[in-house]
C-alpha cells in the first residue's frame, strides 16, 4: 500500500474516533496556564476495574503547606453529524439552595467550598453560579439510535470525577481539590425548553449546565458543564477568573482550611 494512501485511511480513522478534538482541547488547557494529564487511568468507584479519562487539567498553589487545586475533568465527544440537545428548565429545583453542594471535592475542598458559600462569596464567582435553564437530559440529535453518546460521556465524567474525590480522600497529603466535570462537543449545542406560554423553544448555546441527582442520595447534585469547542476557550477564562478571585483575594479561607483540616484522612 502507498504510503500517502495509508497515511490518509489512519487520519481519517483518527478523525472519526475523535482523536483530533482531544488533542486541540488538550492544547487549548496547557495554553491557558493548566498542568494536563491525558488518558487518566482510574478505577471505577461502583463495579470495580480500571478506566479513562480523556484529560484532566488542574492549576495549584500552596497555602499554609496545602496544596489547593482546581482541576477540569474533560470528556470529549466528536460527533460532527449530529448536533446536541440539553432539555432544560427554568424552574427552580426543591433543593436549589443546596446546588452548590453539587460541586465534586475533597473533603478539604468542600471544607472550603462552604466558606465561601458562608460568606457569600460564592455568588460573586462567575464559575460557581447556575445558568438560569438547568439542564435535565443530555442526548445526540436526529441520530437512528444505537449507542447512546451523551449517556457514555456523562457516566465517564462522573465516574472520573467520584474516583478522584475517594483517591483525595484516601490520601494523607495536605492538599485541597475541587474537581470540575466537563464534557467537550465538536457540533452545535441547544436548549430545549418551555417558554411562558409553554410553546417549545430551542436556543443555541455554547455552554450547558446539565444538573442530576445522585443516585445514592437524591438530596445531592452533579453539575456538569457541556460545552462546545468554539466556547471552550471562554469557558476556561471563566473558570481561570474565578481560581484567581480565590487565590488571590480569599487567601485569609485558604489559611483557614489549612490550619483546620491539613489532611483528609
Amino acid at each position: 500500500m502507498d504510503l500517502d494512501k495509508l497515511d490518509h485511511k489512519i487520519y481519517k480513522w483518527l478523525e472519526q474516533h475523535g482523536y483530533p478534538l482531544e488533542l486541540r482541547i488538550a492544547k487549548i488547557i496547557q495554553e491557558n496556564g493548566y498542568d494536563v494529564t491525558q488518558s487518566l487511568n482510574y478505577e471505577d468507584p461502583e463495579v470495580g476495574g480500571l478506566r479513562e479519562i480523556d484529560i484532566i487539567g488542574f492549576k495549584y498553589k500552596n497555602v499554609g503547606n496545602v496544596w489547593f487545586t482546581f482541576s477540569m475533568v474533560v470528556e470529549c465527544k466528536s460527533s460532527k453529524k449530529y448536533p446536541w440537545i440539553m432539555f432544560a428548565s427554568k424552574d427552580k429545583f426543591l433543593y436549589d439552595a443546596s446546588l452548590y453542594k453539587g460541586r465534586y471535592a475533597s473533603n478539604n475542598g468542600q471544607l472550603l467550598i462552604n466558606k465561601l458559600k458562608k460568606q457569600n462569596l460564592l455568588e460573586e464567582l462567575n464559575f460557581f453560579k447556575i445558568n438560569e435553564l438547568r439542564g435535565f437530559n443530555l442526548i445526540r440529535a436526529l441520530t437512528n439510535g444505537g449507542k447512546d453518546a451523551a449517556y457514555t460521556a456523562i457516566k465517564s465524567v462522573t465516574k472520573a470525577s467520584e474516583a478522584l474525590v475517594l483517591r483525595s480522600n484516601n490520601s494523607f497529603d495536605a492538599i485541597c481539590r475541587i474537581y470540575f466535570p466537563v464534557i467537550v462537543i465538536d457540533n452545535r449545542l441547544f436548549e430545549c425548553y418551555l417558554d411562558d406560554n409553554s410553546e417549545m423553544k430551542l436556543k443555541e448555546t455554547g455552554h450547558s449546565q446539565l444538573i442530576l441527582s445522585q443516585a445514592k442520595n437524591a438530596n445531592k447534585w452533579q453539575i456538569i458543564d457541556v460545552v462546545t469547542e468554539d466556547y471552550f476557550t471562554k469557558w476556561i477564562q471563566l473558570l481561570n477568573e474565578s481560581i484567581e478571585e480565590i487565590y488571590e483575594n480569599h487567601e485569609d479561607l485558604l489559611e483557614e482550611v489549612s490550619n483546620e483540616k491539613p489532611t483528609n484522612p
